[in-house]
């Protein structure tokens, strides 16, 4: 089934011993309070658009979400992220790594190379001659976000000694 189809859970209702096959990940929406789920499975997924929930925002994840073929909780919904899905394609080879590469800088190197490291990706990505697109702004936060916790750790280790 693609996921822009609709489902109905009552096709779904065979018998205990049949499953049905879904192709993974599906998007829905929270019919209550509005927010979008990226489920990778039948209950686990993650937000990727905040709704009213006054405590589940963005990049909630959890693995005992109401199941999506529950239509009276979820309307399945297109990915609201495509355009972003699709120029991150380019950076599949990243996923291929066993170990990713911010993982493996956070393990080896110290918080000062690590912030040598965001500062002059932040740079990079800034100033490229080809011009800014989404990917290229999502780096940049990312790097952000990373140099932000580096600069709090930096902190608590100063105030501590």
């Amino acid at each position: 089934m693609k996921h822009k189809d609709t489902i109905n859970p009552k096709q779904f209702i065979k018998s205990e011993d049949e499953k049905q096959e879904f192709t993974y990940p599906m998007w829905f929406k929270s019919k209550k309070w509005g927010y979008v789920v990226k489920f990778t499975d039948l209950r686990h997924g993650i937000v990727v658009i905040e709704g009213i929930h006054p405590t589940i925002d963005k990049d909630f994840n959890s693995s005992i979400w109401t199941a999506h073929t529950d239509s009276a909780t979820w309307e399945q919904v297109e990915n609201p992220n495509k355009e972003l899905d699709e120029l991150d394609d380019h950076n599949s080879h990243y996923k291929k790594q066993k170990i990713d590469t911010i993982a493996r800088c956070k393990a080896n190197m110290t918080l000062e190379q690590q912030k040598a490291i965001c500062i002059f990706q932040i740079d990079r990505y800034t100033h490229r001659e080809k011009g800014q697109n989404l990917s290229d702004i999502k780096k940049i936060r990312d790097y952000l976000d990373w140099l932000e916790e580096i600069e709090i750790q930096l902190k608590e280790e100063n105030e501590n000694i």
